[in-house]
């Protein structure tokens, strides 16, 4: 998919202006890449918050990645941040059409999972880490990535096995986690109107201090409002 990067905002400017910044986070030598991080974070994933922009830059990581096969440790870090980030419902223009922006990144980067899972066994030191910061934060959602995140703690020993064992108990906590805010919102709400379940699911969230995709919460509501 071909972007016109320069009808594409960032926080503060145009996706073009980003351009250079990815190819130094993803080819510059250690001091580029850092300084490009810290220049992206600010102007496509600021505190969480996705802009626009965050759409082509995921697609350019994940470009980079297929091509490779590995990314160095600051672009793991910024795929980490793009599928963990939220648009609040803002959306994006992307050549075939409009898009919810943290939809997009999300399905982008899962798009790639297994060219992610092959990656990992070539990967060492803080680009493994970062990796793993990934796989936790998808494995929340995914089944598959525990089983993947597991793999890797059951082979691996050091500092390799505490990254993949965080990542796991990550995945495993948040999973329950939200499990746990659906069960007490089924209890209380099965067969209710689907505007009350959205209520009450919105406010177990908060109060578990709980970020969930609108698209899972969603799913939850209609099938708790159906009695299922």
């Amino acid at each position: 998919m071909e972007w016109d990067w320069s009808s594409v905002p960032t926080a503060t400017g145009r996706a073009a202006d980003i351009v250079p910044f990815l190819d130094d986070l993803l080819g510059g030598d250690e001091e580029r890449r850092d300084h490009a991080f810290h220049r992206l974070f600010t102007e496509i994933v600021n505190q969480g918050d996705l802009s626009p922009a965050a759409a082509p830059a995921t697609d350019r990581i994940m470009r980079t990645l297929r091509k490779r096969g590995t990314l160095p440790e600051y672009g793991w870090l910024m795929l980490f941040e793009l599928f963990r980030g939220a648009s609040y419902g803002r959306t994006v223009c992307a050549p075939d059409g409009e898009h919810d922006i943290e939809v997009y990144c999300r399905r982008r980067i899962l798009a790639g999972l297994e060219v992610i899972e092959r990656s990992v066994a070539g990967l060492a030191g803080k680009a493994f880490s970062s990796c793993m910061l990934l796989l936790g934060s998808m494995g929340a959602y995914i089944p598959e990535i525990r089983a993947i995140l597991a793999a890797e703690v059951s082979r691996s020993s050091g500092e390799r096995l505490q990254a993949a064992s965080d990542a796991l108990e990550v995945a495993v906590e948040l999973a329950a986690e939200r499990e746990q805010v659906f069960e007490e919102v089924r209890a209380a709400c099965a067969g209710r109107p689907i505007d009350d379940v959205r209520r009450a699911l919105a406010a177990g969230f908060e109060k578990a201090e709980l970020y969930v995709w609108n698209e899972v919460a969603e799913d939850a509501a209609r099938t708790i409002s159906e009695g299922r």
